[in-house]
């Protein structure tokens, strides 16, 4: 909410200028104070009456197109300057109890818990500059104050102040465009309300991976504009709708935004013409319907004198039905209100809760220029001391969070109780429903600042919660001995009842910031709130956007609007435990023609929380699968196993199936790419080898590659194809096909010279029958003073034995088993320690304890991270 000043300039600015620009326009700041009507009673359980509204305009409109249009009027803009305004803002607390009873279990404490741990809290990942305190780009308005509000994507923040809306690169924080408030609202808002603007409210659903975006006019019989993203990327289409006519003559102010499944709910203060308090009134919008072009809705009305900023909940979950409301009724009496929403998308139920008070004890109600603030780096301020920043009050000003049953919320309270020294945070913690239950709560302060010891002021705070119950409080920090800045405090789910850990400052304050529009003491705005959120992609990551207090362009600190001061915001993300998953495909695998084949895929969580992951295994030959589904909640490390069966070709045609197992984490669109991994299975020929050994040699100018293969009519080609890493790219070593001819022994240089470490090479058969499949694999370590290798020296096929042959550069464990083609281990030929050097080791059918038949052998040695399997035949 922009409140507004008064101005001794009629309200209706003469432009005078004579510019068309692009649809002319913005929203100012400013405005005179009303009074309160004093305490309105509030009844339980009571249901308020609901009536049908539709939009009176919407629209389709593209982000980027609006961007092109606003360029071509950019170049007659007018001159940067002020736009001045009335807004509403009520000094008092509507709908406060005197004496009232609680719902709560439990009584008020003498006082708070402690504020903090005094334990450092975690730094930020993530750190950069938000939109700062530029004119409107589509028509060089100066807008004060921000209303500082943005929202998180899967790749990008959007950020939506009075002045421009921001789309930036989410993991750098480059802006990517800009657009003016104005031009954004103008598929719907009629051109003589778009200099009426005010009070931007963005945030963003992960459940329907959607932006929702809200403002309001400030006009007699105003509107509320509501826009919802087609797709998870801002700068592309919405869907835009405007509401209006919500009682027969009034003023409205101060929208606050929340949804859930059923409703995007939008709240908002409405006023008489003559500016006193009136109600509460909400627009609770068919949610489902809006996100495809319909934006009807329901309006309440509440009683005479209530609901004075009530705040609707941002709800983090996929389920819920309910859509709980939050309004501070009291300062003195630490009172409060929960609300419920119920019913379905088109026929919500809304119901009033009782008045509750707040264990801690009551406090002061912030009101005025009470933030204080040290003396302009350069120049002299207009106050003697420094002018101070007004607090704004203990209403419930930026969107509560529902989440895993709870409802958190923040507030600035005036503290100590019985008078007021300093201003900080109290959060809330509730079970919800319109008899909540206290859950937790704190408050972050410095107890014994004062306006000129230097201690520190809190103020301006927003919230978000993560998964497990993380929570971040972002804010900002003043004092009379430092500038406005930055900061945020953090709760781990695990941490003691009623803590905060040490706030972190994560952007200092750069110089002093007066802006008043009027008389130096009138009111220094500095914004009306604020927005915290948990990243969409992990569910886990914490983000801010708060305020701060830049770098003064001059020495002027005059009444104009226009003067030196400067604000700016700045972004902090702090990360949470990753979200991570290892895959696991089963070795290539060499079976008979016509056999069924099992196979195996591991699934396993490797990041730090639980989660989810939707898989899917397909192949190309078509053996077995598709095969699809979702694994259940894995947590940390746990794994889950896929089983498919494959039926080999009983021809052999082809001669390979490639199997892939593709994986990625549920409700993360948009986030992160799926992972993958292949595996094959190949078809074995009876009549001959298709490759009796493939075999990698370190020479002095590289690698020679040794294979042979007697399957003419089956091979028309090779290729060979080179990795330095197990799972990474592979380059084709040949330049041209190399032809099967007549079959033999085939040999292939790789004059491969720099590399130290494991080459990895894949053996590729061109088949006769159009089909292409791997062979053969092998690994070769280079930069060692012999390669690790493994080889067949003697016959294959052969007749009662043969030998195999294995070089280690170092000592290592080595474990060489016989596989059947069906993937059983027949026989183990070495395991344990050997010494450097060249060593063989003889396979017979009819060696060891068991006669093993005639027929194909899959031979696998591993030392170390070396692995080579070798394919060998024995025959009668």
């Amino acid at each position: 909410m922009r409140t507004r000043y008064q101005d001794p300039r009629p309200r209706n600015i003469a432009r005078g200028l004579g510019f068309v620009a692009l649809l002319l326009v913005v929203v100012g700041v400013a405005g005179a104070k009303t009074t309160s009507r004093g305490p309105a009673s509030i009844n339980a359980e009571v249901t308020v009456p609901g009536i049908a509204i539709t939009p009176i305009a919407t629209a389709q409109a593209d982000f980027m197109q609006l961007v092109a249009r606003q360029a071509q009027g950019i170049a007659t803009a007018p001159p940067v300057r002020p736009l001045i305004n009335d807004e509403l803002e009520e000094g008092g607390e509507p709908g406060a109890l005197n004496g009232a009873t609680s719902a709560l279990p439990m009584t008020p404490d003498a006082a708070p818990p402690a504020p903090h741990l005094n334990i450092a809290g975690p730094s930020p990942t993530q750190s950069y500059a938000g939109l700062d305190d530029i004119a409107m780009v589509d028509s060089s308005y100066i807008i004060i104050p921000p209303d500082v509000d943005g929202a998180v994507g899967p790749t990008k923040v959007m950020e939506g102040l009075n002045n421009n809306y921001r789309i930036r690169d989410k993991a750098t924080g480059v802006t990517q465009v800009t657009l003016g408030t104005a031009t954004f609202w103008s598929p719907i808002a009629p051109v003589a309300e778009l200099n009426q603007l005010t009070d931007p409210r963005l945030t963003y659903d992960r459940y329907n991976n959607c932006w929702i975006a809200v403002m309001q006019t400030v006009n007699t019989n105003g509107d509320i504009l509501l826009a919802i993203s087609k797709t998870s990327d801002p700068a592309g289409a919405w869907w835009m709708y405007r509401f209006t006519g919500f009682a027969a003559a009034y003023l409205i102010d101060f929208p606050i935004i929340g949804f859930n499944k059923n409703w995007v709910t939008i709240t908002i203060n409405q006023y008489t013409t003559a500016g006193a308090f009136s109600n509460g009134i909400c627009l609770a919008v068919n949610y489902p319907l809006a996100r495809t072009g319909t934006g009807s809705g329901t309006l309440f009305t509440q009683a005479a004198g209530t609901h004075f900023a009530t705040a609707p909940a941002v709800t983090c979950s996929a389920t819920e039905d309910s859509l709980f409301l939050v309004t501070h009724l009291g300062s003195a009496g630490a009172t409060f209100t929960v609300d419920v929403i119920s019913g379905t998308p088109a026929a919500p139920v809304y119901t009033v809760g009782g008045s509750n008070v707040r264990p801690g004890g009551g406090w002061v109600q912030p009101s005025g220029n009470l933030l204080p603030q040290s003396a302009p780096n350069a120049g002299t301020a207009a106050c003697t001391p420094p002018c101070k920043i007004e607090t704004q009050d203990a209403q419930v000003r930026s969107s509560p969070i529902y989440r895993n049953g709870f409802l958190y919320y923040t507030q600035t309270v005036g503290l100590p109780a019985g008078s007021l020294t300093h201003t900080g945070i109290q959060w809330t913690k509730l079970t919800p429903s319109t008899t909540p239950v206290f859950a937790d709560g704190g408050r972050l302060e410095d107890a014994t600042a004062t306006s000129t010891n230097g201690g520190k002021w809190y103020s301006h705070p927003s919230i978000a919660v993560n998964a497990v119950g993380d929570f971040l409080i972002g804010f900002t920090q003043t004092g009379s001995a430092q500038h406005p800045s930055t900061g945020y405090a953090f709760h781990y789910g695990t941490d003691g009842a009623g803590t905060l850990r040490d706030p972190f400052i994560s952007h200092a304050g750069e110089d002093y910031y007066h802006k008043t529009f009027s008389t130096a003491t009138g009111r220094n705005r500095w914004g009306d709130f604020t927005t915290s959120q948990v990243d969409p992609c992990d569910d886990m990551s914490l983000w801010t956007i708060q305020e701060y207090g830049k770098t003064r362009v001059g020495t002027n600190d005059g009444n104009t609007g226009s003067n030196s001061s400067k604000w700016a915001t700045w972004w902090v993300n702090v990360a949470g435990p990753n979200r991570a998953v290892t895959l696991g495909c089963a070795s290539d695998t060499l079976a008979t023609s016509g056999d069924v084949v099992s196979r195996s895929f591991r699934i396993t969580n490797s990041g730090g929380a639980a989660d989810q992951f939707s898989y899917s295994i397909t192949d190309v030959a078509g053996w077995g699968g598709p095969v699809s589904g979702t694994t259940p909640l894995l947590a940390p490390a746990s794994f889950f196993d896929v089983f498919v069966n494959f039926t080999v070709s009983p021809t052999c045609t082809p001669v390979s199936d490639d199997i892939t197992l593709t994986v990625s984490p549920v409700s993360l669109s948009g986030c992160y790419s799926s992972q993958s991994c292949l595996s094959r299975i190949y078809c074995d020929h009876a009549t001959a080898a298709l490759v009796s050994h493939f075999d990698a040699e370190a020479v002095a100018s590289g690698v020679d590659l040794v294979w042979a293969s007697d399957a003419v009519g089956q091979i028309q080609s090779w290729n060979v194809y080179r990795s330095f890493t197990a799972d990474g790219s592979w380059e084709l070593v040949n330049s041209t096909p190399i032809a099967m001819g007549t079959g033999g022994e085939f040999r292939l240089h790789d004059a491969v010279t720099s590399t130290t470490g494991d080459v990895y090479y894949r053996l590729e058969g061109a088949m006769t029958s159009g089909n292409a499949g791997t062979l053969g694999t092998t690994t070769i370590t280079l930069g060692a003073s012999k390669a690790m290798a493994f080889a067949i020296s003697g016959g294959n096929p052969f007749t009662k034995s043969t030998t195999l042959r294995y070089s280690l550069p170092h000592a290592s464990i080595v474990r060489i088993d016989v596989y059947s083609v069906a993937g059983q281990r027949v026989r183990s030929l070495v395991n344990g320690f050997e010494t450097p050097g060249e060593h063989t080791v003889d396979f017979a059918l009819r060696g060891g304890s068991s006669v093993l038949e005639p027929g194909v052998y899959m031979v696998r040695m591993t030392a170390g991270t070396f692995h080579k399997t070798l394919r060998v035949v024995g025959i009668q």
